[in-house]
């Protein structure tokens, strides 16, 4: 009999416990963990980590995270079931620098990092064996690099092919010079002309020359009109036979096959823009936008009501994205207007900062401006992602006692590459906790030009040493290039 009992104990005690650990798996799936401070079970936290390079190892507080699920779809993990509280967050690959944050892990909620960029300890350079001036332009296909180079008073254009290596003269000139860093060498949307901005010598005028690629053909554009003083001149976006200019305060187009067909599109224009397929024009005396189509067949369409803050009278340029995000950028006093037609509110309001350059994003949502020692950003909408950001709202990125240089979005829009002294440098927009700032690659001088061509992940470098006479290229492989198998792959 006691035996009998002695069993049922037994028997009841191993179904107590199978239940108790039944309960206890199911709360751990749930993202439940014990509080053995609290005594109570506590719904636990999740972070989401999409990284580049996409294999990476996660480490909170020291510890590596072995229990990561990875979504194929976006290429992303995700860490659940974490303790409520604060960790030290790491992203690390072999050789790879490492990234890190403090974050704060809330019960219920996914803290989310969607744009995590690791730079390489160590880049391959890829000499392009060409030498020139500072500045290069890359065609819109990252076919050619267009530069250009003096020696023995001569003015040369050269073509670089990116997929032979081989450049060569289209252009020369006894006669003209590059002009100051306001102008720069167009590429026609085919990659088979360029607009080559060239200082007369004899007359400190600006001369536009219009290139062949294939067959090194060129026309100065006072030749095709000659009796108009041009300034701004211009491709169509999409028409390589297009070209658009001012002239006296008035913009025209010209169809360069039919020059003697030149067509006024607007009276009264102090400069413009395209974007959307339509031309964003200031009107002189009024100092208000207005669209028109590129051929110039419809009516004017106004679009701001009133000068920036009341000023007038001011050669600004325009740099516009749409209808409703406009940038007036006043070079001479380096100041800057944003005209933000937001989805909360209408803004139109000076940016204190006196600008070098001004970029917007792919999308239209940011705004990146700098001076020589800071960077910031303007957010024209809000952004519900992780970081959270609001319109109209202005983050200031980073400063440095040293000048930056070569500003420019990286690929994701959520990254800012610059150089600063000879680093070339990348730093985030995610500005919790810290911002992080990553070496990518070191420089022979601080007199180097960068520029990117996304696509292809490819970063183009122009460097000089102190004893070299001409500026040499290479490129490198930045971002690193998402395999189509993503994580694991």
């Amino acid at each position: 009999m006691e035996g009998q009992y002695a069993r049922r104990f037994f028997f009841w005690i191993l179904a107590a416990l199978f239940s108790i650990t039944t309960i206890l798996v199911v709360f751990y799936a749930l993202g439940y963990r014990f509080s053995f401070a609290r005594g109570v079970f506590i719904y636990g936290g999740s972070v989401t980590i999409k990284a580049n390079p996409k294999n990476v190892e996660i480490l909170l507080d020291d510890k590596p995270v072995t229990g990561k699920k990875v979504n194929y779809i976006n290429s992303s993990y995700h860490i659940d079931g974490i303790r409520p509280g604060d960790y030290l967050l790491e992203v690390k690959a072999p050789g790879y620098q490492t990234w890190t944050k403090d974050i704060s892990v809330n019960s219920g909620i996914s803290t989310e990092f969607w744009n995590v960029v690791l730079v390489k300890n160590e880049y391959a350079k890829n000499d392009l064996h060409a030498s020139g001036d500072k500045k290069i332009f890359i065609s819109p296909k990252n076919d050619f690099l267009a530069f250009t180079s003096k020696m023995n008073g001569e003015t040369a254009l050269n073509i670089l092919d990116l997929k032979t290596g081989i450049y060569r003269s289209v252009f020369k000139s006894k006669d003209h010079e590059m002009p100051g860093d306001g102008y720069k060498i167009e590429w026609s949307p085919h990659s088979d002309s360029v607009i080559l901005p060239l200082k007369n010598n004899t007359d400190l005028s600006i001369d536009y020359f219009l290139v062949e690629i294939e067959n090194s053909n060129s026309i100065n554009i006072k030749d095709l009109v000659p009796d108009k003083n041009i300034s701004y001149l211009r491709w169509d976006p999409k028409e390589k036979n297009i070209l658009y200019f001012m002239a006296d305060n008035n913009l025209y187009r010209l169809d360069k096959r039919q020059p003697d067909q030149l067509k006024l599109l607007a009276e009264g224009a102090r400069s413009y823009d395209f974007a959307s397929g339509k031309i964003y024009y200031l009107h002189v005396p009024s100092d208000i936008v207005y669209e028109i189509d590129l051929s110039g067949e419809q009516s004017p369409t106004q679009i701001t009501n009133s000068p920036p803050e009341g000023v007038a009278g001011i050669s600004f340029e325009l740099i516009v994205y749409d209808k409703d995000r406009i940038v007036f950028e006043d070079k001479k006093n380096k100041s800057v207007y944003i005209w933000n037609q937001g989805k909360e509110d209408n803004y139109f309001r000076k940016l204190n900062i006196e600008a070098e350059g001004i970029q917007f994003s792919d999308d239209g949502k940011k705004l990146l401006y700098w001076n020589n020692w800071e960077i910031f950003i303007y957010f024209t909408r809000n952004w519900d992602v992780q970081p959270a950001r609001s319109e109209n709202e202005i983050l200031d990125l980073t400063r440095f006692s040293e000048p930056v240089d070569s500003v420019q979005w990286s690929k994701d829009y959520e990254h800012v590459l610059f150089t600063v002294g000879n680093n070339l440098k990348i730093a985030e927009l995610d500005r919790r906790d810290n911002c992080n700032i990553m070496d990518i690659f070191e420089l022979k001088s601080s007199q180097s030009y960068v520029t990117s061509y996304f696509d292809a992940e490819k970063v183009y470098v122009s460097e000089k040493g102190a004893k070299d006479l001409f500026y040499s290229y290479f490129a490198i492989d930045f971002p690193e290039k998402e395999g189509i198998l993503g994580i694991g792959g």
